[in-house]
């Protein structure tokens, strides 16, 4: 099914290197869920910065959406072990949980190469 534009959550624009969502925790500037589509790679990296340092990349996904010119829309659900990532309604990945308790995270981040039609937080 082919979903009209402004049914889309975003699109990755004309000559678009890379963009990220962060999860964060205010009160100590720890990104919680890193989630950071290369275009340029061609990767999709995850990772988390906790206590100024970033944690172990991981970047294996059985597709990857995020190409020049493309709509998507992202669902980011958070369970008591982990983060479910969607896109465009298909299963994309998980991440356990590295914050603890996860419900310290507080404010959502998006910064880079997207072109954006709809948040919900």
């Amino acid at each position: 099914m082919v979903r009209k534009e402004e049914e889309q959550g975003g699109k990755v624009p004309p000559e678009a290197r890379r963009f990220e969502i962060d999860l964060l925790v205010s009160s100590s500037g720890d990104i919680a869920f890193h989630f950071n589509p290369r275009m340029y790679e061609g990767s999709l990296v995850r990772n988390s910065w906790l206590g100024g340092t970033w944690g172990w990349e991981e970047r294996n996904v059985d597709f990857n959406p995020f190409q020049e010119g493309q709509y998507f829309e992202i669902m980011m659900c958070c369970g008591k072990q982990k983060f479910e990532v969607f896109v465009n309604g298909k299963h994309m990945c998980d991440y356990v949980h590295r914050v603890k308790p996860f419900t310290l995270i507080d404010k959502l981040e998006i910064i880079g190469d997207v072109q954006l039609f709809y948040v919900i937080f």
